[in-house]
């Protein structure tokens, strides 16, 4: 059986404890419920990953980058019968789509925590990453110049980049929190 999910992060949780738990629980059933394919989230990926953010409390960011980014999705890669390019790739995707379920619901919090002036700002910033994260695993996808290895390399990027973009946007819940 599943482990209920829990929030992303004990000071965020000490901060808005019902907000973060709503989010952390709806978050968990709708993406581990919403992709039928063999690669989709399930709750205990979703669990893996806060559960490494917990843990990591007080840590820098970095520290965090490096303990939590690839956790489900690099234990996914040493099962053999995702050996290939689709499984390579859909480990990396299934990893993202939990970091970016957080850096969505994280984004939100910190928007409703800014000034109207800030918050409008801030909308831009995050429309002009998304177009810096799609061009930046464009290309390392086109540095393989068509190659199969660039359909991997791609989806590690948008993965590592999404969970980094995550981890900022928490540093803002926290930061707009506290003020």
């Amino acid at each position: 059986m599943p482990r209920p999910c829990r929030s992303p992060g004990s000071s965020l949780h000490a901060t808005h404890p019902r907000a973060v738990a709503a989010i952390a629980v709806g978050r968990c059933g709708a993406l581990a419920a919403s992709d039928d394919s063999p690669y989709a989230p399930t709750a205990d990926h979703i669990q893996t990953i806060h559960d490494c953010l917990e843990a990591s409390a007080g840590a820098t960011r970095r520290d965090i980058a490096h303990d939590c980014i690839g956790i489900v999705a690099d234990p996914c890669l040493e099962d053999p019968e995702n050996q290939h390019t689709h499984g390579m790739a859909g480990c990396a995707r299934r990893e993202e789509a939990i970091w970016d379920g957080l850096l969505n619901d994280w984004y939100a919090m910190a928007r409703d925590a800014m000034p109207a002036g800030v918050a409008t700002e801030y909308r831009d910033v995050q429309r002009l990453w998304i177009k810096w994260r799609d061009a930046k695993c464009g290309f390392a996808h086109a540095r393989f110049e068509g190659g199969t290895a660039g359909i991997p390399a791609s989806a590690y990027c948008s993965m590592e980049t999404t969970a980094e973009r995550a981890l900022e946007l928490r540093d803002l819940v926290e930061e707009f929190a506290d003020r």
